[in-house]
């Protein structure tokens, strides 16, 4: 049913162009306008220099800066989850256990510490965004933990 409707719109569009429907449109070949609605009125001359030239404005980089920083805390965090689990699995006495319950609550501390250097990066990146439409949630430790879990 989806391969005959889309066969039936290629060949109307074909059609249409073998009749020439598309040849007098306005804008023809032009670049379609992107939405700057999300940049205030006074910024969006600066924005489109910078953006002609190649440059990013400052909060899109430091958006970017943010996204490595939660990776990497992810990233650390799951790699701790998985060494836990994979040691639990094979621990055969209860100090064993123990230490590796220690060495996890050292990953989850430094979770914690990475959360908090996080939420006040996010903090600072929200009070010069742009819009609340590109403004980041700040990061819940509970949150991060219980998606750990989740992958399992």
């Amino acid at each position: 049913m989806t391969q005959d409707w889309n066969k039936l719109i290629e060949n109307k569009i074909r059609e249409a162009q073998e009749a020439g429907d598309f040849d007098n449109l306005k804008r023809k070949g032009a670049v379609p306008d992107e939405d700057d609605s999300h940049i205030p009125e006074e910024e969006r001359l600066a924005a489109h220099v910078l953006k002609t030239a190649g440059a990013k404005p400052e909060w899109i980089e430091e958006d970017l800066g943010l996204r490595q920083m939660m990776d990497e805390a992810r990233a650390r965090i799951a790699r701790s989850y998985a060494w836990r689990e994979r040691q639990l699995d094979q621990a055969a006495s209860f100090e064993e256990r123990d230490s590796i319950e220690r060495h996890w609550k050292k990953a989850v501390a430094r979770l914690e510490a990475d959360v908090r250097d996080i939420n006040k990066a996010i903090f600072n990146f929200n009070l010069r965004a742009p819009a609340t439409s590109v403004q980041r949630l700040p990061l819940r430790l509970s949150e991060e933990l219980e998606r750990l879990r989740a992958a399992k």
